[in-house]
């Protein structure tokens, strides 16, 4: 186990950021689940706690800690129910943190892959799935 001191992503954590650090820890938030994704690997009960600041002389970065929910699908037959990418970005968004369009904005389009139904009522900015890039593959066909 290792200690980190840093504090977790509470509303006056992340109000004590500048706009700058704020935009460094959303991007580093974005980025983090993206290899989570990637690894295949989801965690089903997101909060703030979950999420710790690390300042440094030039950066901040987000750590992610407690695991205990986390798992990887078992193949093509068990996918994952949880919104990662709508759950991580409530967690900073949540009590009018951070402006839920500037998150969304940060974050980008999610991937194609990714589970959006459990995503809080909050955050439809983050709905947006992106266009299959099978299509041009598949054809109209696919649409029926």
């Amino acid at each position: 186990m290792e200690y980190i001191d840093a504090p977790t992503a509470s509303k006056e954590s992340i109000q004590a950021l500048s706009e700058d650090e704020q935009l460094q820890l959303v991007q580093s938030t974005r980025h983090g689940i993206r290899i989570l994704q990637y690894a295949d690997i989801s965690q089903h009960d997101w909060h703030r706690q979950q999420i710790l600041i690390c300042r440094h002389e030039s950066s901040v970065h987000r750590v992610f800690i407690d695991f205990a929910a986390c798992t990887q699908s078992l193949g093509g037959w068990q996918e994952h129910t949880s919104d990662d990418v709508g759950g991580s970005a409530y967690s900073l968004i949540g009590n009018g943190v951070l402006s839920q369009e500037w998150v969304a904005q940060v974050y980008g389009h999610r991937e194609v892959w990714d589970r959006w139904a459990n995503c809080p009522q909050e955050l439809e900015k983050l709905y947006y799935q992106p266009d299959s890039p099978f299509m041009s593959v598949l054809g109209s066909w696919w649409h029926g």
